[in-house]
This record gives structure tokens, C-alpha cells and sequence, in this order.
């Protein structure tokens, strides 16, 4: 799948924004829900559009109309799990940081389908850290990865959905010989 540059900038704004940690393993899987929500379509905007642009997916609201978004960082006047302003605005993001760097060629990387993809094709993830998981994580069968957990489709979790993610070609391996 082809992206421009001003996707895996958002993409890697929103990485290092949602993982504080700077974990590739977080990062790469961080990426890869975001790359699963567009080519599946799960981010509606509570009017039955699907994302179409990266940019859709990361705006994507939580309710319709509402000013919190799917990906946390990206809301307005965004509070933290224990009720303070967030100081994780991707617009603040250094891209000049070792962070930036590696989560850009992370994305990068995702994006073009050089990346296996560790969730599996998952939709959703938190942290580890809420005081209290979301409501739609309720029941639902996770996969940990650092500091998150991942999540497929609703009602799916048991469901492989790696089909989701084109895996790299031997040729494609940097290092590799064909």
C-alpha cells in the first residue's frame, strides 16, 4: 500500500505521542492497528464513512461528533487516565528525535508491507496502564505487547486476521539474497 509522506508523518507523530516508551515493539504495533483500521475500514465517523486517508483513521472521533479521538493524542483538551491535560500532543513531537526517527521508519516500513505485523490484524489497543480498560475491551481476548494490549475486531478476537497484512518477500529483506 502506498503512502505519502504526510501519512507515516502522522502516523509516527501519533506513535511516539501514544507510546511514551520509545519500544519499536510498540511502535511497529501501534502502526500496524493504524494500517488494519484503513484497509479494513474500522474507523467510522458514526455516519457509515469509512477512513479512506490516514489521516480519517487517526481523526476519527470516539462518538459522533465529539471531540475525542479514536487515537487519544489527537483530541481536544485531552485529560490523562487520572484527570490532568496530556502534554503528548503530536504537534509537539521533536522531528528531529531519535523517537521521530525510528517510529518514521517504523511506519515506513508498515506502510509499504515490509513489516510483519504482531498483532495479527488488530483494531484496538490501550495501555496497560488505565486504571480502568475501556468498555468495549470488556470480555474481549487481548494480546500484550509492552505496555499495550491489542485487540482484533469485536466479537473476533479469536479470528487471524494477518491475511490483512501483505508479509515481505524474501527479496524485499534487506540483507537477504534472492
Amino acid at each position: 500500500m502506498p503512502a505519502n509522506p504526510q501519512d507515516i508523518d502522522l502516523m509516527a507523530r501519533t506513535m511516539v505521542a501514544e507510546n511514551r516508551s520509545g519500544s519499536p515493539d510498540e511502535y511497529a504495533a501501534i502502526a500496524h492497528v493504524m494500517r488494519s483500521r484503513l484497509l479494513s475500514g474500522n474507523a467510522s465517523f458514526g455516519d457509515g464513512r469509512a477512513p479512506t486517508r490516514m489521516l480519517d483513521v487517526l481523526m476519527a472521533p470516539t462518538k459522533p461528533g465529539g471531540a475525542y479521538k479514536q487515537f487519544t493524542p489527537w483530541g481536544l483538551d485531552v485529560r490523562d487516565q487520572n484527570g490532568g491535560r496530556t502534554t503528548n500532543n503530536p504537534l509537539n513531537v521533536d522531528l528531529r528525535s531519535p523517537a521521530y526517527q525510528s517510529a518514521y521508519h517504523i511506519a515506513s516500513d508498515v506502510m509499504s508491507g515490509n513489516s510483519n505485523d504482531p498483532t495479527n490484524g488488530a483494531v484496538n489497543y490501550h495501555a496497560t496502564s488505565m486504571k480502568t480498560p475501556p468498555s468495549w475491551a470488556k470480555g474481549r481476548k487481548g494480546q500484550q505487547i509492552g505496555q499495550h494490549t491489542f485487540y482484533g475486531p469485536a466479537k473476533t478476537d479469536d479470528v487471524d486476521y494477518s491475511h490483512l497484512i501483505r508479509k515481505p518477500q524474501p527479496s524485499q529483506v534487506a540483507g537477504e539474497e534472492t
